[in-house]
């Protein structure tokens, strides 16, 4: 089953590691719950897994012109007909896997941190703009 969802993923420009927000889906794969979206940048679709934001599949479809619901559910059967999945579940279990859920954990800490941060900076400008006007 598939279902829409907004969630995090990790991205790396210039050499900076972040987050960003992406509007996909939430799948299941043996009672395990992925997030995938199709980028609109290079066209594939990412399966990533949810507790760290990394993907773990990246399906590239030059064939067909689908609806992203069909891409991702396509994406999908290749993440298992391919044995990506079940290599995936063999490294679950690894300290460096666990880590990096931890650090994804901590990139979401810090992301609410900073949109917290620029609502308290705007809100101080409009209490400045008030203060002058009043002035």
């Amino acid at each position: 089953m598939i279902k829409r969802k907004m969630f995090y993923s990790v991205v790396q420009e210039n050499n900076i590691v972040g987050l960003r927000k992406q509007d996909g889906y939430e799948i299941t794969v043996d009672g395990i719950k992925f997030n995938a979206y199709k980028s609109m940048i290079d066209d594939r679709v990412y399966i990533l897994d949810p507790k760290n934001g990394i993907a773990v599949f990246i399906y590239s479809n030059d064939t067909d012109v689908l609806p992203h619901h069909d891409l991702v559910e396509k994406a999908k059967d290749e993440f298992i007909k391919r044995g990506v999945f079940e290599r995936w579940k063999e490294k679950c279990d690894t300290e460096s896997y666990q880590l990096t859920n931890k650090m994804f954990n901590a990139y979401k800490k810090a992301e609410s941190l900073r949109e917290r941060q620029k609502e308290l900076v705007q809100r101080e400008i409009e209490e400045n703009r008030r203060q002058q006007d009043n002035e």
